[in-house]
This record gives structure tokens, C-alpha cells and sequence, in this order.
């Protein structure tokens, strides 16, 4: 789909103003989320997912001026978890919109009890380097893995 046929549908589905979407409108809707925001579209109970969903299309829309190039993650975690773990990446947050396939085989690799929140994975983990070193998060790769040394608090 071209950025042009895109920002069509959204505009025309952004006339409907708060009417109901038909069920074509909403199939519409599901298929071209994951295609311009490169991520899951969750239906919920109610009929505000669907507005709302146009909405964050048609913004992305215009803040970008073009179609994203979405590459397809091996690994997703189950909707509304998080990765938020004081001894894996310095405690930074990780979520489906952040995590890398580097970064979930990492995490698989050290807490392999934690595999139950993770929705896709691939048959075969993903390495994070050529040489088998973890990436710490900002494109710098260490030479050595060490672990933080516990110190004692001094008595007051």
C-alpha cells in the first residue's frame, strides 16, 4: 500500500466523525494499522478502539509523510507486559514498541522462567552480536560481561 492510498482511507474514514464503522470500515481499519504503525491492532469491547485507531494512523500519517519500513519482529511480548528489571539493561522499560530480537533472545537467555510473557518467538534464538556479546542497550557492544559487585554499607 502506497502512502497516498493510506492517507485516502484515513481521511475518509476520519469524515465518519464518531458514527459507527461498518464491517468492512473495521476490517479496513485492522488491516491497515499493523501496516502503517508496524504493531498489533487489539479490538476491545468497545467501538472507541476503531476512532482511535484512525486517529493514531492519520498522525503518524502526517508526521512522517511516508509509509514506514516495518521489518517483521521474531519475538513479541503478550499484550500489556513490560520488561522492567533492575538488573537487565540498567532497569530500562522495555515493550513491544521498544524491544528489539536482540535484546528479547538476551533477556530469554538470562531469566528463561520468564518465556510465558512473550506471545511469538522463533524457533531458534536470536544472537545480539556476530561475536555473542550483549548489547547494553545503546549500540555499544562490551568487550567483557561483568557482573555488579554487591558492597556492604558502612555502620553509621
Amino acid at each position: 500500500m502506497t502512502y497516498d492510498e493510506a492517507v485516502q482511507i484515513t481521511n475518509r474514514l476520519r469524515e465518519r466523525g464518531n458514527a459507527s464503522f461498518s464491517p468492512s470500515e473495521k476490517s479496513e481499519i485492522e488491516r491497515l494499522y499493523p501496516l502503517v504503525l508496524g504493531k498489533k491492532f487489539r479490538v476491545t469491547s468497545c467501538q472507541r478502539c476503531y476512532h482511535d485507531a484512525v486517529i493514531e494512523i492519520a498522525l503518524y500519517l502526517r508526521s512522517h509523510d511516508t509509509m514506514p519500513e516495518i521489518k517483521e519482529k521474531l519475538y513479541e511480548l503478550r499484550h500489556g507486559f513490560i520488561i522492567h528489571c533492575p538488573e537487565f539493561h540498567g532497569g530500562k522499560v522495555f515493550s513491544n514498541a521498544n524491544i528489539t530480537d536482540e535484546i528479547a533472545a538476551e533477556y530469554w537467555e538470562r531469566y528463561p522462567n520468564m518465556r510465558k510473557f512473550f506471545d511469538k518467538v522463533p524457533e531458534k534464538p536470536v544472537l545480539s552480536a556476530s561475536n555473542g556479546a550483549k548489547d547494553d542497550g545503546t549500540g555499544n557492544v562490551p568487550q567483557t560481561v561483568k557482573k555488579p559487585r554487591k558492597t556492604k554499607k558502612a555502620k553509621k
